[in-house]
């Protein structure tokens, strides 16, 4: 089920559950900010996911995505950001950060670090 709450800001509500016993739910809205050339999306909300045999109950929010190069040149998107998934069962938790591509950088463009944190430790 879908339902859009809001037409402005958009806000829209989801709840989905799978044969298997799996659960799926969210709120989503966003903000955004036009530069000229590039569109930055800013997602509010959390979603979560639940299966229904072993009882995990994750949830995470969503990282931002800008679309580069709106008015010229070739289309390309980037997120970035940081996110942490949340196991509330056990407690555990993985943070993942989205470096961001920069001109400037040696980094390897689309790089993304991985943190896990067991709540056994």
């Amino acid at each position: 089920m879908l339902c859009l709450v809001s037409h402005h800001p958009p806000i829209v509500a989801q709840y989905i559950e799978g044969n298997a016993g799996w659960a799926s739910w969210q709120d989503f809205s966003m903000s955004s900010k036009f530069r000229g050339k590039y569109l930055q999306i800013i997602p509010l909300g959390i979603a979560h996911l639940k299966f229904g045999k072993n009882g995990n109950h994750y949830s995470w929010r969503k990282v931002s995505t800008t679309a580069h190069n709106m008015i010229v040149g070739k289309l390309w998107l980037d997120n970035h950001g940081e996110m942490e998934i949340i196991n509330h069962k056990t407690g555990d938790k993985c943070c993942l950060k989205f470096i961001p591509y920069s001109y400037f950088s040696r980094e390897t463009p689309k790089k993304i670090l991985i943190v896990a944190v067991y709540s056994d430790f």
